[in-house]
């Protein structure tokens, strides 16, 4: 049997710092025993999980303070990110645990959550299929093209490498049939 601790946390009762370091205590006791990861979520503007607005953020904290117990991201709204963005910012964790990242993407649920990108909201299933899509690309080390300022069309690749050569990749499925449908063809 597996067992994973998984951190979504309501408010921040003593304080954002106390429950940081609530967190990076139970990290370093599931390090060392046989727990299996450490599940990291992303939200926003929302007493419910409010102290957890960057799983990469936290999982940079868990992977300095951890040797072996796995990182991994509960959910990363995918349509409020870039994917470049998703996959950068991974790959450094994953290079600071030394290859322990799990990452799951979530395509979102809360409509306030999506003021960080209010475009993506009506889309934000489809966009979450293009994006594991796209990270799981950058992350073996291909290349998407993205227009820069002026309009001209460039190549780009993720940095820095990351240290696994695959991603374990996750979809949180939640709330929806679709959601469950898209984790099972991806």
């Amino acid at each position: 049997m597996r067992f994973s601790l998984m951190f979504f946390s309501s408010g921040e009762q003593g304080g954002a710092t106390v429950t940081y370091n609530h967190l990076l205590d139970f990290a370093r006791r599931a390090d060392a025993s046989s727990w299996t990861r450490v599940w990291l979520p992303e939200r926003h503007f929302s007493d419910f999980g409010a102290v957890h607005p960057n799983p990469a953020v936290l999982g940079a904290a868990v992977a300095a303070q951890t040797r072996r117990i796995r990182i991994a991201a509960g959910s990363v709204v995918a349509p409020l990110h870039d994917p470049i963005r998703i996959a950068e910012e991974w790959a450094i964790v994953d290079n600071l645990s030394d290859g322990r990242v799990d990452l799951s993407l979530a395509a979102g649920w809360r409509a306030e959550d999506f003021a960080l990108a209010p475009a993506s909201y009506a889309e934000r299933m489809n966009i979450l299929a293009k994006s594991a899509v796209d990270v799981r690309r950058l992350w073996r080390g291909e290349s998407l093209a993205r227009k820069d300022g002026t309009g001209t069309t460039h190549s780009l690749r993720a940095r820095p490498k990351p240290r696994q050569p695959e991603l374990p990749l996750w979809i949180t499925a939640a709330r929806s049939s679709t959601s469950f449908e898209l984790a099972g063809t991806l």
